[in-house]
């Protein structure tokens, strides 16, 4: 008995002793024997890069090997004397990189995979997108010196054709991919640029599945939400009143158009992403505004004519206000509001229930309430 114990207990040693940390091998292309080869991370705080570990090419290869860490965190391959860096997820696993100027690989670990299958998915759907833009821009610069109404419509309906694809696959991977480290990466960017506010974030992080949240990123995010001041407009909240002038010259308030349903839009003539938006928010308020949904579309236009112009070219029916003062508008001011399109959406008592919803995600919410 005691032998097979013994036998036991050494067998115990030896999968301690083989207990994996991380091992990174790489395979490069382009780059000289001899060049160093940073292991990195990103100091989110500054935003500045920090190595680790550093090792050199040889016979076209690299090697980096560590302990134990325990710890999920997004990591960088820098080489000496190149601009880019290849980004990947640093676990205990065996990652195997290989490298050239024109494309990166990674693989080898589960958050590793499930980065660079959305980063390849991304890729996919954005590629068209830039490929379609750059073709296109002397093209649509044509039209517009000789007023070819006609040709320029077109591009621009076939780019917001190819940017809502990609923009519904994005929301629906967010939405439905809380166990994958490439949202965390992507929400922890969105935080940290300022896009969502404390009250938008939290619930999303709670959301995560507990292996995520207990990421290095996860941890960073959650402490970083901790941090964030409250919003001046809440979620819960009511919406703090507000007038201007609307186009006729007549002050309008906030309080005079509220209904079963109302969405605050702030937009302006200038703002590509709100004109591409407009009409899926029109599509919305003529199903919706006869069982109640009502909008009032904050402009920040700082020049009047380019401001009614896109109201009547976009068709936008609902009411409207400006103080025509661009970012230094009052009302964009007490709502924090540092990027358009910005929305928020109110009940029948003018309380806030949900902030920045567009295309698919607005309208489930307004059927949801106005069924």
């Amino acid at each position: 008995m005691r032998k097979v114990l013994s036998v036991v207990a050494l067998a115990t040693l030896l999968t301690a002793c083989e207990e994996k940390g991380y091992e990174i091998n790489g395979q490069v292309s382009d780059i000289e024997n001899g060049t160093t080869v940073y292991l990195e991370k990103l100091n989110i705080d500054n935003n500045q890069f920090i190595a680790i570990d550093s090792t050199t090419i040889k016979d076209n290869t690299f090697k980096f090997k560590g302990q134990p860490t325990n710890r999920t965190e997004q990591s960088f391959i820098h080489f000496k004397g190149e601009t880019g860096r290849v980004p990947f997820i640093l676990e205990d696993s065996k990652i195997t990189v290989e490298y050239t100027k024109d494309k990166s690989l990674v693989s080898g670990g589960k958050y590793n995979k499930q980065y660079y299958s959305f980063i390849a998915k991304k890729e996919e759907l954005t590629k068209p997108i830039v490929d379609f833009r750059t073709q296109n821009q002397e093209k649509y610069k044509e039209a517009q010196e000789k007023k070819d109404t006609a040709t320029m419509e077109s591009i621009k309906a076939e780019d917001k054709k190819l940017s809502e694809a990609y923009g519904e696959w994005m929301d629906n991977y967010l939405d439905t991919e809380l166990s994958s480290i490439a949202t965390l990466i992507t929400y922890n960017e969105y935080a940290r640029a300022g896009y969502l506010g404390k009250d938008e974030l939290q619930p999303i992080f709670d959301s995560f599945s507990d292996d995520i949240k207990k990421t290095t990123i996860g941890q960073s995010l959650q402490e970083f939400i901790s941090k964030m001041p409250e919003p001046a407009v809440k979620i819960g909240q009511k919406a703090p009143n507000f007038k201007a002038l609307t186009p006729e010259g007549k002050e309008l308030s906030l309080e005079e158009v509220l209904g079963k349903v109302t969405l605050i839009d702030f937009w302006a003539s200038w703002c590509r992403p709100c004109r591409i938006e407009n009409p899926n928010v029109v599509k919305l308020y003529n199903e919706y505004h006869d069982k109640g949904l009502n909008i009032i579309g904050v402009s920040l236009d700082s020049e009047r004519e380019n401001w009614l112009e896109a109201i009547e070219k976009d068709e936008l029916t609902w009411n409207h206000i400006s103080n025509l003062e661009s970012w230094k508008d009052p009302i964009a001011k007490e709502y924090e509001v540092r990027g358009i399109p910005a929305t928020f959406l109110l009940d029948e008592n003018g309380v806030v229930i949900a902030k920045n919803l567009r295309g698919k995600k607005l309208r489930a919410k307004v059927a949801e309430i106005l069924k």
